[in-house]
């Protein structure tokens, strides 16, 4: 897989990331609502981050490239985002607001099983950096405890799919 491709599939995650951080501040919110601003934006941006994660899991798991082993973790790691979003949508919902569905950038080509774990390892890298670069901005402590909570769950993720990934191309 080219390094070019792999730079366009973050381009595509993270320009879904810093367009909800870019819209939700944008949102009428009410006065009680407004102070939970700013940590609707971060959690926003993590839920466009999520749905992105699944989508590229799903997309994955379409191509029936991988071995049953990694598409039955594959799956596990799915339920995981879906959970972890919908923590995130419980908290926007919190301050007053109903979060779209994020738009999800396409899958890039995979041919093979090694592109769709690089894809997936990438796809876990992706997550652990929005969580490692906002969580010092959030205010409300239960939804920083929750932040590294799900951070330690992309962590677990990045590792198991890293050492799967360098046990396939050993």
């Amino acid at each position: 897989m080219s390094r070019l491709s792999i730079s366009r599939r973050t381009l595509l995650i993270s320009s879904s990331t810093a367009g909800a951080l870019a819209v939700v501040p944008a949102l009428a919110l009410s006065q009680g609502q407004a102070e939970g601003a700013p940590d609707a934006a971060i959690l926003a941006a993590a839920l466009a981050m999520e749905e992105a994660a699944i989508a590229t899991y799903e997309g994955i798991g379409d191509l029936q490239v991988l071995d049953p082993d990694t598409r039955d973790l594959g799956e596990q790691i799915i339920a995981h985002h879906q959970a972890h979003a919908a923590g995130l949508r419980e908290w926007l919902t919190r301050f007053g607001i109903t979060p779209g569905a994020s738009p999800v950038p396409p899958l890039a080509p995979v041919r093979n099983a090694e592109e769709a774990l690089e894809l997936l390892v990438e796809t876990e890298q992706t997550a652990m950096d929005t969580y490692l670069s906002h969580a010092a901005s959030l205010h409300y402590p239960g939804i920083l405890s929750d932040a590294v909570s799900i951070l330690v769950d992309e962590v677990k993720h990045h590792t198991v799919l890293s050492s799967r990934l360098g046990a396939l191309t050993a």
